[in-house]
């Protein structure tokens, strides 16, 4: 009937988004028609469809490996059926795989960048005690090239402790570092530098005043 062909096509809309797979705006349509033909007939079967098409999908992501995006299904389906413990599963397939990732940079001999990825993961599995044992590693490599610093290899040195962050140890050796080569890494590094080097008489009284020399160019930690 004329009167009821608008409905009609709303009607038909909700079928060919239906067929076209997006369930969400099918339902949607079926609803606003209400009681129109078996549109509510229609609704309730697709409120039940939705889900379980969802659930259907985030196991397939899982079969695939790609369980973040499962866990965000799981998670959007509010305890329907299972979803919970499935969302619970790839959060602990994802916390698996991350220390996989972090451990493979430690044996790869990349520390400071397994590091950063054991901390990344807050407190999940052993995180937390695998990163305090990869610091310990990277301090105590540090520890040697400190033993053995000079003017020379304290700039490289003191950027590697500053690669550790707050690190109260790496902070305390970056401090002591400074104290030890601060001024001389100065002179090597600004242009053309005055140095204090002694005392002469000049001027018009005659007292000794303080001589200064201008560096005139450095080599390795030599300045001349």
């Amino acid at each position: 009937p004329f009167k009821s062909s608008g409905r009609y096509l709303r009607y038909l809309d909700a079928l060919e988004a239906e067929e076209a797979g997006d369930l969400e705006e099918a339902l949607a349509l079926y609803e606003e028609l209400g009681s129109f033909a078996d549109s509510h007939l229609e609704a309730e079967r697709l409120s039940k469809a939705i889900p379980e098409a969802a659930f259907k999908e985030g196991r397939a992501l899982m079969a695939r490996g790609e369980y973040e995006a499962a866990r965000d299904i799981f998670l959007s389906l509010e305890g329907y059926s299972a979803s919970e413990s499935m969302a619970e599963n790839c959060t602990a397939a994802l916390e698996r795989a991350a220390r996989n990732a972090a451990e493979a940079l430690a044996e790869a001999g990349d520390k400071l960048g397994a590091l950063d990825a054991y901390r990344a993961m807050g407190d999940t599995l052993d995180a937390v005690k695998r990163a305090e044992e990869i610091r310990g590693d990277i301090l105590a490599e540090l520890e040697k090239q400190y033993a053995a610093v000079t003017l020379a290899t304290a700039p490289a040195l003191m950027d590697a402790y500053a690669t550790l962050g707050e690190d109260e140890a790496a902070q305390a050796r970056i401090a002591e570092l400074n104290t030890r080569f601060g001024k001389n890494l100065m002179l090597l590094t600004m242009d053309a530098p005055l140095v204090q080097l002694g005392r002469y008489p000049y001027a018009e009284s005659g007292e000794e005043q303080p001589v200064l020399w201008r560096v005139l160019r450095a080599e390795g930690s030599l300045v001349m």
